[in-house]
């Protein structure tokens, strides 16, 4: 299960997941009776998900709201009878959060929010034509430069303790006040020089650096905006080919679609769309190019894409995001955000 930081996810998603699997009751004591296990595809895995996810939310007024909402708002429901709830491990080029079983409508993609910030996900940096581990941001020497900086940051504000040479590899999470050692892959504490660990090192202490990139440069720190100009500078031009490549064989995919259609349900402002499938026909005149691209870097670099369907009236635009994976200096991920406009690339149906 996820943490606290996905409770605004699930507050929603399990809302729009309870009618399918037997209702929204009044009172969440009478949750578990009321769920039917014969409506899902692995009951075991998800009732009791469903149950902690609840009890770690703690907001079940605003479940009931919700929930009566979608209710009111979505009719459609599986042939079978059956569905999926994705709870945070969505499978590749998989879309929805609820998954309809053996129908032609995959299932329902539910966001709090019209701006929903993940449109989806393409993954690893391998559809941009890179290896694992490649760094793909190290393509500009500036990316080092970065890294050298935020390290420096890191022991002149204390984050890095060490009472002597050679430093140890013990990291305070100023947030949580956690301590978090840099190990080796062997699981052995490690101790290094500070001129060490600024040699960019193995990814994995390079992650650590990166968890603590966001808090401690902030816009303040002239030399770190800097080097950001000068990296996106660097790599705007370098990984655009690979971007262009990744639209021409992905198109679909970047406006959000699925081998099948799908429903997509905003919470906020109670909207309702019908995202046609990849083979669609409308999808044959389907034009993305790139028209604009990252001043700096923040925690990666962005290109922002026109998009239409053969006229001015289906146009619109989404934004390619090529970011980090978890801490500002590991594999480069692929992600499509801030699709504008989607009532002009698919089916209003409220």
């Amino acid at each position: 299960m996820g943490g606290r930081s996905n409770d605004t996810r699930y507050r929603t998603e399990i809302p729009c997941l309870l009618p399918f699997i037997g209702g929204m009751p009044d009172r969440q004591e009478d949750l578990e009776s009321s769920i039917k296990s014969e409506n899902l595809s692995n009951p075991e895995k998800t009732i009791p998900q469903i149950l902690q996810t609840v009890d770690e939310t703690d907001d079940w007024k605003v479940m009931t709201s919700i929930g009566k909402d979608f209710i009111e708002d979505y009719s459609y429901r599986p042939r079978s009878g059956i569905v999926n709830w994705s709870s945070g491990d969505n499978r590749a080029n998989q879309n929805v959060d609820i998954e309809f079983i053996d129908d032609p409508i995959a299932g329902v993609s539910v966001k709090n929010s019209i701006d929903a910030p993940n449109l989806k996900q393409l993954g690893k940096q391998k559809h941009l034509g890179f290896k694992k581990g490649e760094d793909v941001f190290g393509l500009s020497p500036h990316y080092r430069d970065l890294y050298r900086h935020t390290v420096d940051k890191l022991f002149e504000q204390g984050h890095f303790k060490s009472k002597d040479e050679p430093y140890e590899a013990e990291v305070i999470d100023t947030r949580s006040g956690e301590k978090i050692l840099i190990t080796s892959n062997s699981r052995r504490e490690r101790t290094f020089t500070k001129d060490e660990l600024k040699d960019w090192p193995r990814s994995t202490w390079r992650k650590v650096v990166g968890r603590f990139a966001k808090e401690i440069l902030s816009g303040t720190d002239d030399v770190f905006e800097s080097i950001a100009r000068d990296l996106g500078k660097d790599l705007c031009p370098i990984l655009r080919p690979n971007v262009e490549a990744l639209i021409k064989e992905t198109r679909q995919e970047l406006v959000g679609c699925l081998d099948k259609p799908y429903h997509f349900y905003c919470v906020k402002g109670r909207e309702l769309f019908l995202v046609p499938s990849k083979n669609d026909d409308r999808w044959n005149n389907l034009s993305i190019d790139i028209n604009s691209e990252s001043k700096r870097f923040g925690s990666g670099i962005k290109f922002r894409c026109d998009v239409s369907v053969g006229d001015s009236t289906s146009s619109t635009t989404i934004d390619i995001w090529l970011r980090s994976n978890s801490g500002l200096f590991t594999n480069c991920m692929i992600g499509v955000q801030n699709l504008k406009h989607k009532e002009r690339l698919w089916e209003r149906i409220n």
